[in-house]
């Protein structure tokens, strides 16, 4: 059962499976952080997106960062479906305050927000 970004697989009590829930949006599941509420009927998760972006260094220099956008998920579970997303870059975090230039712009390393 191959899925690129990750899934997560609900089962119930017997372990049988109930159901599978793929990437979400195009981003990569992070398998650390899944909170099923609700009475099983929601979910909150993290996926990350990849992103490249301009950015300005300390002494003016433009360079392409690599970004891992942490995105947080809210799922509902049974209609598999994502009501509510929210990510740092679209959402006023700035790269600067955390880009490290000297790492993610020469060696190839991602900057996580």
């Amino acid at each position: 059962m191959p899925y690129s970004g990750g899934a997560f697989v609900i089962m119930d009590d017997t372990y049988n499976r109930t159901r599978t829930i793929p990437s979400l949006n195009g981003a990569t599941l992070n398998f650390h952080e899944f909170e099923v509420f609700d009475e099983g009927r929601k979910a909150l998760a993290i996926g990350f997106q990849k992103k490249r972006l301009n950015i300005t260094t300390d002494d003016n220099v433009v360079v392409e960062g690599r970004f891992q956008d942490d995105c947080l998920f809210e799922l509902d579970l049974e209609h598999k479906q994502s009501p509510f997303k929210w990510c740092p870059l679209d959402n006023g975090v700035v790269p600067a305050e955390s880009f490290d230039t000297a790492n993610s712009a020469t060696s190839g390393e991602f900057d996580y927000l």
